[in-house]
């Protein structure tokens, strides 16, 4: 685990962003779907589709990322 500090400052909600890796795709979309029927929802936050990474919120708007190791 890694924490990387951001240049501009959140307040509220959001202030933490967790990135979430998996081993392949398939246990990224395992993931995916698992959070999803926990209650989050998909977020844009402006990522690509070449990036690989699913950005999801919480019921409470907290987002997070999970992306395979391999992008």
């Amino acid at each position: 685990m890694h924490f990387r500090r951001r240049s501009d400052v959140r307040r509220g909600l959001g202030r933490a962003h967790f990135d979430l890796t998996r081993a392949t795709a398939a246990e990224q979309d395992s993931t995916v779907a698992r959070a999803l029927v926990l209650g989050a929802s998909h977020v844009d936050v402006g990522q690509l589709p070449e990036e690989g990474c699913v950005v999801l919120a919480g019921p409470e708007g907290n987002e997070f990322s999970i992306a395979p190791t391999t992008r």
